[in-house]
């Protein structure tokens, strides 16, 4: 997939930096990083399996629904996260500076080119029954 990145500065150390960014137009699309700042696309559209394990965590259970608000957590995405191959979260608004580690930085402003990002990856995931599934998130939540 082809992300746009963008130059940002910190506002602590002033280190500048690009970030990708999706357009905010795109439904479905989301973006994941991991510790390294390697990112990885997802699309919520083009993978059943994974939301089909999402929709049935979640209707299993109640508590999980209220924390699902993007505003309370988005347990959603936390679960996708502990679905997918490799250590990644979803990115929030904000990337981390690779010097100071801190993600208070200025708004995307401008273009400055487009990279090709892998995508998140299910296959460990795909070789699990839903019980197993299933125990794999409760021993991360």
């Amino acid at each position: 997939m082809k992300i746009s990145y963008f130059k940002v500065r910190c506002f602590v150390c002033f280190k500048s930096f690009e970030t990708p960014c999706l357009p905010d137009f795109t439904y479905g699309d989301g973006l994941f990083v991991n510790s390294t700042n390697e990112f990885r696309y997802f699309n919520w559209l083009e993978n059943d399996i994974v939301i089909e394990t999402v929709d049935y965590i979640l209707s299993m259970n109640p508590r999980l629904q209220l924390k699902n608000d993007i505003t309370k957590g988005g347990f959603a995405q936390k679960i996708v996260s502990q679905l997918a191959d490799g250590d990644f979260r979803i990115k929030s608004g904000y990337s981390k500076c690779p010097r100071c580690k801190c993600r208070f930085h200025s708004y995307p402003n401008r273009k400055t080119t487009i990279k090709e990002i892998a995508v998140l990856t299910f296959e460990q995931m795909n070789q699990l029954s839903l019980d197993e599934r299933l125990n794999l998130i409760s021993d991360h939540s």
